[in-house]
Order: structure tokens, then sequence, then C-alpha cells
């Protein structure tokens, strides 16, 4: 049963990917990013207090739409955020952060239920909570951004730009 949940998950997420492209390229990475937000804690509430399996299951498929509306969101930010020749960086900077957190939290959380520190529910909040801080200090970290403008700047709708646009 664990497994059909991993695999729903990953196929939500495989689907809604090229989905959410398309919502970022007409609304911008916040739209993606607010509305992940908000899905990623109705999934965590909802493999937090899952009754039986078939919510597990909308657990599953929600945390898998969320996840990657939260990554295509969060990429548009990182693209329209920096110019061509920080972006590299940025989007590395990104990724080894959000490696960092699906590996770290989901291994600490993981060892504190098996050890009996926390119990599940206490565990998923406490992903949760390391994502978002993940998040807010990868956004008030970014390359070439001066710290005062830094998470407050972010600017809304479609405004990627590209090599040309630059170079020109």
């Amino acid at each position: 049963m664990v497994g059909v949940i991993g695999i729903l998950s990953a196929l939500a997420t495989t689907i809604a990917f090229p989905i959410w492209g398309a919502v970022t390229d007409r609304h911008g990475g916040l739209v993606g990013m607010r509305i992940g937000g908000v899905l990623g804690v109705l999934s965590l509430v909802g493999y937090a207090l899952a009754p039986d399996v078939s919510v597990l299951f909308v657990a599953a498929v929600l945390g898998g739409i969320a996840g990657a509306s939260i990554d295509v969101g969060i990429g548009a930010v990182v693209s329209d955020q920096t110019t061509l020749a920080d972006r590299s960086a940025a989007m590395a900077g990104w990724n080894a952060l959000t490696g960092a957190r699906g590996i770290v939290a989901a291994f600490l959380m993981s060892a504190l239920v098996q050890i009996g520190l926390v119990d599940v529910p206490t565990g998923l909040l406490l992903c949760a909570v390391s994502s978002m801080v993940g998040v807010v200090l990868f956004v008030r970290t970014r390359p070439g951004v001066p710290v005062e403008t830094r998470a407050w700047e972010i600017k809304p709708g479609p405004t990627r730009q590209t090599g040309a646009i630059e170079a020109a």
C-alpha cells in the first residue's frame, strides 16, 4: 500500500509539472508558490489525520500537485529575479537546498518517529516547518540581491528574462 501511495504522488507530480508551467508562464511564479503552499499544508493535514487509506490517496495526490507547483513557481521566481549571469548559481543554490531539505527532513522525521521522540503528525509538521524555513532562507540569500531588497521585491506576473532580451 505504501508503494501505491508513492506512485500516486509521483504520478500527480509528473502530470502537474507542465500544467503549472503554463500557469506560471501566464501568471508568474508567485501564484504557483502560493497555491502549492496551501495544497502542501492540506496534504500534510490529510496524511496526519487520515482516518482511512482513501484519505491517504488524496493526500498523496495533493502533495504531488503541491510539489510540482512549488518547484515550478520557485524556478520561475529565481529566473525572473536573477540576471542571466547569476541564474546558474541561483538555480544551483535552490536545487542544493531542496535536495538537502528533502533528504535531511525525511531522514530526521523517520528517525525521530522510530525512536519514539515524536509521533507521525508532529514529524510531518516538523517537515513542513523545515521546508518553509528553507524557502525563506533561500529567498533571503539569493546571490546578487542586496539584503535590504530580498524577499520583498519579488516581481509579480510573467517577467521572465531571456538571454536575447538581456543581450540587447
